[in-house]
């Protein structure tokens, strides 16, 4: 008698991962360069993914950054446009900005 219920059921070919079949690389045939050659291509191909992704990512992000300094540019230019045209009309009160006339029958 079985210990467990599902033991027959874990040793099914449902539940193992079939392996990724890769092509071999044959780049010569003495036994030692063939191994350093293999180790090279593999560091080669890694770092070959690695760049592409790293690139991917950063044409992904690089508009969302640019759009992001430029409203802070725009802001900051804001700001201090501001800060000085209140520091020249410090210089002012509000009836140097304008002069009512009044008319014969003194109406506005």
């Amino acid at each position: 008698m079985k210990n467990y219920i599902f033991q027959d059921i874990m040793h099914d070919k449902i539940y193992s991962r079939p392996r990724i079949k890769l092509p071999k690389i044959i780049l010569s045939r003495k036994r030692g360069e063939n191994k350093n050659r293999k180790k090279v291509v593999t560091i080669a191909l890694v770092l070959l993914i690695a760049f592409l992704t790293l690139k991917t990512i950063l044409d992904a992000t690089l508009p969302i950054f640019n759009t992001l300094c430029e409203n802070r540019a725009k802001s900051i230019a804001t700001l201090i446009s501001n800060t000085q045209a209140t520091n020249v009309m410090k210089n002012y009160s509000y009836d140097d900005l304008f002069k009512i006339e009044k008319d014969e029958a003194r109406k506005y």
